[in-house]
C-alpha cells in the first residue's frame, strides 16, 4: 500500500506519521540531483513495527514524495535493491 503526495506535504506528514508511530527507526538525508545540475535534500524514514515497516520519502521523485506500509521481507529486499543499484554507479 502506499500514497503519493507532494514534496511540498512533508512539512505535514512526517509530523503526523512521528506523533501516530513515534520516532523513526531510521532517518536520514540523501542529496539528489536532477538532468539539470539542480540539487535536493530528500528526508526519508523508516518505522519498523512487528512485522511491518512505515517507509516515507520527502522525494521519491523530484515531483513526488510517497509513503509506503510494506512487510519487513518487502523493506529487505528494497533495500538490497537500492544497495545493488547504488553498487552499479
Amino acid at each position: 500500500m502506499h500514497a503519493q503526495l507532494k514534496p511540498s506535504d512533508w512539512q505535514s506528514v512526517f509530523p503526523a506519521l512521528e506523533k501516530k508511530f513515534g520516532k523513526p527507526t531510521r532517518a536520514d538525508r540523501r542529496t539528489l540531483r536532477n538532468a539539470f545540475g539542480a540539487e535536493f535534500v530528500s528526508n526519508d524514514a523508516v518505522w519498523i513495527i512487528g512485522e511491518s515497516s512505515i517507509i516515507a520519502r520527502q522525494y521519491f521523485k523530484f515531483d513526488q514524495a510517497v509513503v509506503w506500509l510494506v512487510s519487513s521481507e518487502e523493506l529487505r529486499q528494497a533495500e538490497e535493491d537500492e544497495r545493488a543499484a547504488q553498487d552499479d554507479l
